[in-house]
């Protein structure tokens, strides 16, 4: 829909020669500059900006496409189009925004809730038409401002007119008085149906059209107020997917916790590009979302939807909604949640996701062809000829460079490795044992020290070094060269020239920190500028937030992408658990387990198994049953009837054994997390120097005892506990209130969007 006055004219612009004339005259003729509001948090305007810019390159591939956004933008990196990124959103920059338009002269400039005044008046003194697109009350009063409407050739009103209301008679006033510019109510806006994305989105997650659930509780990003609304929104698609419907839960992780639902039921996606996701909305059984865009692009697809608002200006969107018989509406609550959405799925022949409305209910429509015609009416893209496009095409270039890269990822892991502790070798291979599941035929090859001690088991290629890989460059250099992988993941290992080594071969970078050396190294301005993302290895709880110096540094440099890993644990697994408990004979008994580590000595800590395993000893001769994970290494341990002793057991099966646990004692590495995100009462016992601060740190915040590496303590410490239900209680309470975030979750959404940026042209 269309209101207002004419286009407006601006002056034409002036073309200032630049550089070399045959350079000048090759340049494209047309670009388009994207400029919307952009930050931590929501991402609403980047997705439409973005779709819209994907649509416009598909049909007119001669143009030129650019974005302005915030460096701190958690989507900011992921963006296919070359982008300038400003310390905060372009809104608050306008001497870096008018630079930029100076520099890239755009054609046309489209500001999607941002913009000053000044940048509007850059963009005109360029010779640029402009365009503003309003979705709150706000920006629409500064698009109705006199100065401003002097400025714009278009106003985009971005949602449907029911929702954002009809123009008001001072409005309709101004467009009188002035003659401009132009505005329309655009409902949403999708992608074109792409038959073959949709079969190869479907087939990724196993599911059929018609058949799933899709729950897509917003950009990933916490908004004011509602910070944990994904997690709750994650919950709720937790207990559908429980009821045997197949469920898609996109651009969040669930906390791990007990009683998650089988992994065949519940697939959980990263952020999906736009276009991927639409075709799964379009074969939605049923769509979960806010109440922004995704809810609008449900209704225009035909498809039933709940809603549930996550931002302020969300509940009278949906609102309205409910008032015009369009969708269903929940609270932010994962019992109502759950409530509406079985109750929707059991009117399969509803069309519509609401009990009663009014018999004719206003369509919301796909508004990506008006959107597409105004561009190409303002930057004269009318009179060039159209890309053809055919309907029945296989997938664009650019998706099938992404889906060769998803069909065989080549992943190389460099851990530290060596006589001492296996920390790092078992992050490693947790993560690329997940990776092997998600990517059946990926090639994954691990480079470690021939003087670690444990166990090469888990299936995977191995180089094996003198020692560990940071002090053997030229052959992890070859290694590189010769294996030529997508992403190379070095975990507290490396030297710069192995970093330039998979820069060269145009490998993507993760550098895993787990202690502070390693992290002061990784925010070297020398590494950071070869980095393409640093993984801290446990929560900012324990690894500390970053400190003013870091954020500088990541302000400064725009990379690298950041992400803390917190804890490393499978989704429960109800078969695995019930499996593992009924071989062990624990089905119905309430036990203790003591995991002391991977097995290998620490120096100062030794005889770290041996203490444990008499702790266990005298805990089980007093009557206990006990259940101690540790290799023997080639020690006789000690016995008594109510203690089993296991070798080190599968991540799945131990999870399980530490969510039946009455009772977890643990080092204070890795394991000690792994018990808290299990809601498992804890006492952490440092066996190596680095862990004796973590553990300090666990006790302080309630979230686990403490105990010294000696017998007699780990024995008073699990008595005191055992003996004091409502102090294993408040430790279950504070782990539950904690919520770790999945590690492993976080680690494969990573990765996936790495190898999508390493199939990039």
């Amino acid at each position: 829909m269309s209101t207002g006055g004419g286009m407006g004219s601006h002056a034409a612009p002036v073309e200032t020669p630049v550089g070399d004339p045959q350079t000048r005259l090759n340049e494209p003729q047309t670009r388009l500059l994207f400029i919307p509001v952009s930050g931590p948090r929501g991402m609403g305007e980047y997705a439409r900006a973005s779709a819209i810019a994907l649509a416009a390159g598909r049909r007119w591939p001669q143009i030129e496409i650019r974005f302005a956004l915030s460096r701190n933008a958690s989507y900011a990196i992921e963006t296919p189009f070359p982008a300038t990124f400003l310390p905060s959103s372009p809104t608050f920059h306008s001497r870096e925004v008018a630079a930029l338009i100076r520099e890239f002269r755009p054609t046309l400039v489209l500001f999607d809730n941002a913009g000053r005044t000044s940048q509007l008046r850059a963009a005109v003194a360029g010779g640029a038409r402009t365009v503003f697109i309003s979705s709150r009350p706000r920006q629409r009063r500064r698009a109705f401002r006199l100065r401003w409407l002097s400025l714009l050739d278009e106003h985009w009103i971005a949602y449907p007119e029911f929702i954002a209301g009809a123009l008001g008679p001072i409005e309709r006033l101004k467009l009188l008085m002035l003659g401009r510019p132009t505005v329309r109510f655009f409902d949403t806006v999708l992608p074109q149906v792409d038959s073959a994305l949709a079969a190869a989105a479907m087939a990724r997650f196993g599911v059929h059209e018609g058949e799933y659930v899709l729950v897509v509780p917003g950009g990933g990003t916490g908004h004011p107020g509602a910070l944990s609304a994904p997690q709750i929104v994650a919950e709720a698609a937790q207990r559908i997917a429980l009821k045997s419907y197949p469920t898609i839960l996109v651009g969040v992780t669930p906390q791990a916790g007990r009683g998650a639902p089988p992994p065949h039921e519940l697939k959980v996606a990263p952020r999906l590009p736009v276009a991927m996701l639409i075709e799964l909305v379009r074969g939605a059984r049923l769509v979960i979302s806010n109440g922004g865009d995704t809810m609008l692009q449900a209704l225009a697809c035909n498809r039933p939807c709940v809603a549930v608002p996550i931002a302020g200006d969300q509940a009278l969107r949906i609102k309205r909604c409910v008032t015009n018989g369009l969708v269903a509406s929940a609270r932010l609550d994962p019992d109502d949640l759950e409530r509406v959405a079985l109750q929707v799925l059991a009117n399969d022949g509803a069309r519509r996701a609401t009990h009663s409305g009014p018999a004719a209910s206003p369509a919301v429509t796909n508004a990506m062809d008006a959107a597409l015609a105004a561009i190409g009416h303002l930057a004269h893209l009318d009179e060039l000829p159209l890309e053809p496009v055919c309907e029945s095409a296989s997938v664009s270039a650019a998706t099938a460079r992404e889906v060769s890269a998803l069909a065989a990822p080549r992943l190389l892991f460099l851990p530290v490795s060596g006589p001492h502790g296996m920390g790092e070798y078992a992050r490693a291979v947790q993560i690329a044992q997940a990776a092997a599941a998600r990517w059946p035929t990926a090639q994954i090859q691990f480079a470690v020290s021939r003087e670690a001690p444990y166990e090469m088991d888990a299936g995977f290629a191995r180089t094996l070094l003198p020692s560990s890989p940071t002090f053997h460059t030229p052959e992890v250099i070859e290694l590189i060269e010769q294996m030529r992988p997508q992403v190379v993941i070095f975990d507290n290992a490396g030297r710069t020239a192995q970093l330039r080594a998979a820069r060269r071969v145009g490998a993507q970078i993760v550098y895993v920190s787990a202690r502070a050396r390693q992290r002061r190294k990784a925010f070297r301005l020398r590494w950071m500028s070869l980095i393409d993302e640093h993984w801290i290895a446990y929560p900012a709880l324990l690894a500390g937030r970053l400190n003013r110096w870091e954020r500088f540094k990541l302000r400064w440099m725009g990379r690298p992408l950041l992400r803390y890993l917190d804890v490393l644990l499978p989704p429960a697994d109800p078969r695995t658990a019930a499996a593992v408990l009924q071989r062990l004979g624990l089905n119905d008994k309430a036990y203790i387990l003591l995991v002391p580590g991977g097995g290998t000595g620490h120096p100062g800590a030794r005889d770290a198994v041996q203490v444990f395993a008499a702790a266990a000893h005298d805990l089980a001769v007093r009557g206990i049953t006990t259940v101690l994970v540790a290799p023997t290494n080639g020690e006789e341990l000690p016995t008594a009837p109510a203690l089993q002793t296991l070798p080190r057991l599968p991540l799945a099966e131990l999870a399980a054994l530490m969510r039946r646990a009455q009772l977890v004692i643990a080092n204070g590495g890795s394991t000690l997390l792994q018990a808290i995100a299990c809601q498992a009462p804890s006492i952490g016992v440092a066996i190596a120097k680095d862990q004796l601060k973590r553990v300090r740190q666990c006790a302080a915040a309630g979230l686990a005892r403490s105990a010294t590496l000696n017998t007699l303590s780990i024995v008073r410490a699990a008595n005191a506990l055992m003996e004091n239900e409502p102090a294993r209680a408040a430790l279950v309470r504070r782990a539950r209130e904690t919520q770790l975030a999945d590690g492993l979750g976080i680690a494969l959404t990573a990765i996936e969007d790495l190898l999508r940026r390493s199939s990039a042209p």
